[in-house]
């Protein structure tokens, strides 16, 4: 190595090794993360070495990507007897860290970022009565807070190269904690019955947002070297995506695929022959998931794709309600209450709750208390159309810089920030995500 002063070490950087060793703890807490839930001790200890890791890194910037990863299991480690999360009680410490790094607190980390924070309070005032307290109220306006400043890290290149490792990495240990606790729900298709896989989630369609995101961080990450610790990794995350069930999942790593085509200038035949091999190994390979079940003394549950065919069906044929699960009635009656039965001033700046949070009316006479399934609708209904420009201006930018960095680089960091945006970009018109941390620090 080749210092400053034109002198020759042969010692490596230290700068690096801190870097290596900030890794390997990110891979360790994977690791860990991946089983916790299965013992209540197992719990504690988790809780244990996400403290030490954070303490650790609290004076130094790798502190800020954890919370990256941690977006993962953010509803599901707790802080030791509490009903706190690790997740929220590292809000309060990063609190502190800004305090104390800064005298004077300035939010000046993006010039657009401020004006989404107000509109994300001007919300949570919304939101008192379906978060009744006043605890409730500031970790959700902490929350926004941590997402702005995320948002802003992740500007930084080498900051979202490593933070998108480490969220690989928990992609993976996700689908291992919910195949281990058999953490799925009971979803009613047609008069059938069946189990769609969760992970770490309530949800399969948010979590299958995770796990698309996490396959394209593991695709394109360049600081897993071994080739064969990819493929077994992205055959593994395959898999938990078709798992979920989801529609929309299967529709994203379709756009995926050919990002990744047109970015790396790859060849569409091998790509999805690749793809085609890759799932004939899923296939000939379930019987080992029936193992970990076994060991894990939970219900099994197979593969089912009679819902994506069924979907595929309807939509070939015009019918555009069953092929989205009814979500474009769900949208028309959101949109008839939006324009036709309300006034001008909640149509420009909202006011109603609708969102992940809460829903505050039937809206369009529907009888049930039915979430948009829109990220736009939630923005809209929330804080009307300034609110919905206010917040797609910093998107905007930021996708035109990944563009910009993209056409003078052509490295896979930036290929990899476009694939993220333009993923997160087509799920606002699936899933009802505004105000999740998990999902706005990919779409800012």
């Amino acid at each position: 190595m080749v210092n400053e002063n034109n002198t020759v070490s042969l010692m490596p950087e230290k700068r690096y090794i801190k870097a290596s060793l900030h890794i390997k703890l990110v891979a360790l807490l994977a690791f860990l993360s991946a089983f916790v839930g299965h013992i209540t001790i197992y719990d504690y200890l988790v809780a244990t070495a996400w403290m030490g890791v954070a303490l650790f890194l609290i004076d130094k910037e790798d502190f800020w990507i954890l919370f990256v990863p941690l977006s993962i299991f953010e509803n599901t480690i707790f802080f030791y007897f509490t009903n706190y999360t690790i997740f929220k009680i590292l809000l309060l410490i990063s609190v502190v860290k800004l305090l104390l790094e800064h005298r004077r607190v300035r939010i000046t980390f993006h010039r657009f970022v401020p004006i989404f924070f107000v509109l994300a309070i001007s919300v949570v005032m919304n939101l008192r009565e379906a978060l009744p307290g006043a605890i409730s109220i500031a970790i959700c306006v902490l929350t926004m807070f941590m997402a702005c400043f995320t948002c802003y890290k992740m500007q930084d290149a080498e900051f979202f190269r490593r933070a998108m490792f480490g969220f690989a990495l928990f992609a993976i240990a996700a689908g291992v904690y919910g195949i281990l606790q058999g953490n799925s729900r009971v979803v009613s298709a047609d008069g059938d019955l069946m189990l769609r896989f969760c992970g770490t989630s309530t949800d399969p369609n948010t979590m299958g947002f995770k796990f698309v995101i996490g396959f394209a961080a593991l695709w394109f990450t360049d600081l897993i070297k071994s080739k064969a610790v990819k493929v077994l990794g992205a055959i593994f995350l395959l898999y938990v995506i078709l798992r979920t069930v989801s529609t929309t999942a299967i529709v994203a790593l379709c756009i995926m695929a050919v990002l990744i085509v047109v970015l790396q200038k790859s060849s569409f035949i091998r790509f999805f022959a690749v793809t085609a091999a890759a799932l004939v190994i899923i296939l000939l390979f379930m019987n080992l998931e029936s193992v970990l079940i076994f060991l894990a003394e939970k219900e099994p549950f197979g593969l089912n794709l009679d819902r994506l065919l069924s979907q595929y069906y309807s939509f070939a044929s015009g019918d555009f309600s069953q092929a989205t699960s009814l979500r474009t009635e769900i949208w028309d009656g959101y949109m008839e209450y939006f324009f036709h039965k309300q006034g001008v001033v909640a149509q420009f700046f909202g006011g109603n709750v609708s969102n992940i949070y809460g829903i505050e009316k039937n809206f369009a006479q529907m009888s049930w208390d039915a979430a948009a399934h829109n990220t736009n609708i939630d923005i809209l209904m929330s804080v009307g159309f300034v609110g919905l420009l206010l917040v797609y201006i910093p998107c905007i930018i930021t996708f035109g810089k990944a563009l910009g960095d993209f056409r003078k680089t052509r490295d896979r960091a930036s290929a990899m920030r476009i694939t993220v945006k333009v993923l997160t970009l087509f799920y606002t018109f699936s899933l009802s995500a505004f105000l999740s941390y998990g999902f706005m620090i990919f779409l800012l």
